[in-house]
């Protein structure tokens, strides 16, 4: 194979691999589709039969898109949280937003809502374990 057929084989590969679904480069700003804005700051509150709590939070650092091309971000939060992280889900157009409530149980609250407008459609919750859900929560979203 002479150099130059090298070259081009290189050159088709390198095109190749940019040009691949699931890249951020293709898929626009993260930041312009996540609805949590940088100096934003957030409150989302989840109740059951045994209470409510309140967690504030805002972003971490820019939204990003992963490997599946649905966007996520880390969250700072408020102190009755172990930590709080974002997706928005691409193909159904949600934000999941959770919160780590206990790290060695894996257990977290998580928020869906619709990334539309005010976060304040097909809103509901849940609390899970180990990656699986254990309950119910009611919840919303509230900019502070």
């Amino acid at each position: 194979m002479k150099q130059w057929q090298m070259g081009l084989i290189g050159a088709a590969l390198v095109a190749g691999m940019t040009s691949c679904p699931g890249r951020s480069s293709n898929q626009g700003n993260a930041s312009s589709v996540f609805p949590i804005k940088a100096g934003d700051v957030w409150a989302v509150t989840f109740s059951n039969s045994g209470g409510t709590i309140t967690v504030g939070f805002g972003l971490n650092g820019a939204p990003e898109y992963d490997d599946d091309g649905d966007i996520y971000a880390d969250f700072k939060t408020t102190d009755n949280v172990q930590g709080g992280f974002g997706y928005v889900l691409t193909k159904d157009n949600l934000l999941q937003a959770s919160f780590v409530i206990d790290r060695s149980k894996k257990q977290n609250f998580s928020c869906f809502a619709s990334n539309a407008g005010a976060l304040t459609s097909n809103v509901s919750g849940g609390i899970f374990e180990n990656g699986k859900r254990i309950g119910d929560l009611k919840c919303s979203f509230k900019k502070q």
